[in-house]
């Protein structure tokens, strides 16, 4: 690795020298703003979040364009602004000005991943998935160096299953299970969990997309073994959509009703995995999902009970079409039965 990087890397780890000096003032209010920001996107207060990214880069800006704080706000709000409110060109303008600063330390700088990483997302994210790939295969050339020429998978690893995301979507299946598969030898390496369930679940997901309905049941069964004591609720209903498609009725309704078992569940915990979303998902996957299973199979009163609870989460959201969608239903079904 050349001296210039080595110097880099000390520099993004905090022992930064070579800047301009900024008014001590300037520093602390730019530490404060970013770390509330922070604070506010944790919190799910993504607007107020957005606000301080902003405020925190027109800070940094006036510490030029060879301090690292620099390049770290233009990540930070990039990626607030990908995952809250999918303004993915404007992510991808700032993510690019990044990219320029960073490249001045040299083309194979490892500095230049994450931010690669980022601008990858806010291509997939626009449908550009020519430049995602092509930004992700340029990260993965250039992670292995990163820890002095230690090969280091961990940090490459999200790369890696982005590309496999990015290979599924423009339908290069071959070249999606490879990406997948190596991420779960990887963590088979590692025995670990985590790893493990995301690596299974990308493959899952991969051959429940292309109709190897027999590979995906066995994925996401691992996926479900790990992690018994609450499964992802959208693993079990995708196992019941499955079964659903081989015309295994009693095993789809099966895996439907763990699924809203585990939904309510999740959601009254906060939303492990659904997040702030996860009513939405409810209501407009789930539960109607459930009520159409469970009046097929002559459930009328456990029909009109899942109906119910989507009902009571579109009110809750002010969801007037869909509020108007599931009265009917519920007005149908009592009419007939």
């Amino acid at each position: 690795m050349r001296i210039h990087q080595l110097l880099m890397i000390g520099l993004l780890g905090g022992c930064f020298g070579a800047c301009v000096p900024s008014a001590p003032a300037a520093q602390e209010h730019w530490a404060e703003t970013a770390m509330a920001a922070k604070g506010a996107r944790e919190a799910w207060h993504y607007e107020e979040a957005i606000r301080l990214y902003f405020e925190a880069l027109k800070e940094a800006e006036t510490f030029g364009e060879d301090d690292p704080r620099l390049t770290a706000t233009l990540r930070d709000l990039a990626d607030c602004l990908t995952q809250t409110t999918k303004k993915y060109a404007l992510a991808e303008e700032l993510l690019k000005r990044e990219q320029r600063i960073m490249r001045r330390l040299g083309p194979d700088f490892p500095g230049l991943v994450a931010g690669m990483d980022l601008l990858g997302r806010a291509y997939y994210n626009q449908g550009n998935y020519k430049e995602a790939e092509k930004t992700y295969l340029n990260a993965i050339k250039i992670a292995p160096e990163v820890g002095g020429g230690a090969h280091n998978f961990d940090w490459r690893k999200e790369v890696v299953a982005r590309l496999g995301l990015c290979y599924q979507s423009e339908g290069k299946y071959d070249q999606a299970e490879q990406c997948f598969r190596s991420g779960l030898a990887a963590a088979q390496a590692k025995n670990d969990v985590i790893d493990l369930y995301w690596a299974c679940r990308a493959l899952a997901m991969l051959y429940y997309a292309t109709h190897r309905y027999n590979d995906a049941i066995l994925y996401f069964n691992h996926c479900i073994a790990l992690n018994t004591k609450s499964p992802n609720w959208e693993d079990l209903l995708c196992l019941s959509e499955i079964y659903t498609a081989q015309k295994k009725d009693q095993e789809a309704l099966k895996y439907v009703r763990q699924a809203a078992v585990s939904a309510r569940r999740d959601l009254n915990d906060g939303g492990n995995y659904g997040g702030n979303d996860a009513p939405h998902n409810l209501m407009h996957t789930l539960y109607p999902y459930l009520a159409q299973h469970e009046l097929a199979a002559g459930n009328y009163s456990a029909s009109r009970a899942a109906a119910k609870e989507a009902l009571t989460i579109a009110q809750s959201r002010k969801e007037t079409a869909l509020v108007k969608e599931i009265g009917n239903f519920l007005a149908t079904d009592n009419h007939s039965h």
